[in-house]
């Protein structure tokens, strides 16, 4: 099997292939090939992976091009992991929503819609390219906004895309833990949108344990109130903590990117002499669990027994109450590549209409990227719990236009 990691030279990427060697006996890896446009950062990540893959005794060569046709075209499956504008971009999408009072972050409310109008029309390219020199592969989108990604990208390609992000299975793990149990052992009912997801059931051996893990939810979250998954009869991801108590998070701390940028610095610095373990300890400051979430993905492509994975797939008729077309955050049963979304019934209301305002947000904020609309831009705003006005929306929309314009991303031209 060969993987093409497009923006391969990501510092963090040496955590993937970490995963990957740790498993390579199963997944039968043969070629990495790392997509980036940094010569220097890529040849450092190179250097990295390559010794990684030494020490783990197993035979993948990594290979490295700044060429992107290239690594598609020489895949069986691609994993896109770019970020649109780096962490200064991130940066913007988190610092300036906090000057309307709004929770600054880089997939939630105005900063997501940023985030959005940078990465959809790069997304949207690669999904061409993808389209044109290798439709067959396996298109895994770790991009965030990777719901609104995911929209833009099945509006105009029929790619094997599915969006992965490691929220879901972080609260499922939780649980589990709580239940003194492997998270093998349980079954959830996952649904919603990405970063917007609730749990509906809980089984444990096939019993239905959910009245006992409402009852202790202040074990497995310490932040959400305890008695809004109480009133709602479903367990929220952690996400839903900007939206059920946002004045926690109305900070003048630094930004979360400021963080990541100076741990970046250290890295790469650390990079030049070359000693893997204090490289790795530095790496593993940050907890990339999602790339362990990827790799078993990768390996359910080929595996003979069903398993279960949170992805954000087509909705179709997976959620009854929102359109087809829309893109669900769900837990899928998955064999040899077939993915079986899981029905989810008996959605609590306010749950339900909390999901369905977004959806709408969502879908508007995308077609508003896509045909160039600051009317629909707007109009997706106004539908935004954190916005809900058309001045507020107006102003938004001009702080994100002109902060992006600043970092060379006109969206009108």
């Amino acid at each position: 099997m060969k993987i093409s990691i497009i923006g391969g030279s990501g510092i963090y990427t040496p955590l993937l292939i970490d995963e990957i060697a740790k498993l390579n006996d199963r997944l039968k890896v043969d070629r990495v090939i790392l997509n980036g446009r940094s010569a220097g950062k890529l040849k450092a990540v190179k250097t990295l992976c390559e010794k990684l893959v030494r020490r783990s005794g197993q035979d993948i060569e990594v290979h490295a091009t700044e060429d992107r046709i290239e690594a598609i075209a020489d895949a069986d499956v691609i994993i896109c992991q770019i970020r649109v504008g780096g962490l200064e971009g991130r940066a913007f999408d988190e610092e300036f929503p906090r000057e309307f009072g709004m929770v600054g972050e880089e997939t939630v409310g105005p900063g997501g819609l940023s985030n959005a109008m940078r990465t959809i029309p790069v997304m949207l390219q690669i999904a061409d390219e993808i389209e044109r020199y290798n439709k067959s592969a396996i298109f895994i989108v770790l991009t965030n906004p990777c719901g609104m990604v995911m929209r833009a990208i099945n509006r105009r390609y029929r790619l094997k895309a599915v969006g992965i992000c490691d929220m879901p299975r972080n609260l499922i793990n939780k649980i589990a833990s709580f239940l003194k149990a492997e998270s093998g052992e349980i079954l959830a009912e996952y649904f919603g949108l990405n970063h917007f997801g609730w749990i509906n059931r809980v089984y444990l051996s096939g019993v239905d344990v959910t009245k006992n893990i409402i009852e202790n939810y202040e074990k497995i979250d310490t932040i959400i109130d305890k008695e809004i998954v109480k009133i709602q009869g479903a367990i929220p991801i952690s996400y839903l903590k900007y939206y059920f108590h946002p004045e926690m998070f109305l900070t003048s701390k630094p930004a979360r990117a400021r963080e990541l940028m100076a741990l970046e610095a250290e890295i790469l610095n650390e990079m030049q002499d070359g000693d893997v373990d204090r490289i790795m300890n530095l790496l593993n400051r940050r907890s990339a669990v999602w790339y362990r979430y990827i790799v078993e993905y990768i390996k359910a492509l080929k595996d003979d027994d069903w398993s279960y994975h949170v992805l954000n797939v087509k909705n179709n008729s997976t959620l009854d109450f929102l359109p087809e077309n829309s893109i669900v955050e769900v837990g899928c049963l998955m064999k040899k590549g077939v993915i079986k979304p899981i029905p989810v019934r008996d959605v609590p209301q306010s749950v339900k209409a909390m999901i369905f305002q977004l959806d709408a947000y969502e879908e508007l904020t995308v077609e508003g990227i896509l045909n160039k609309s600051c009317d629909t831009l707007i109009e997706a705003l106004m539908i935004h719990p954190f916005v809900r006005s058309y001045d507020m929306a107006k102003s938004v929309l001009k702080k994100v236009l002109d902060g992006n314009r600043k970092m060379a991303f006109d969206f009108l031209r």
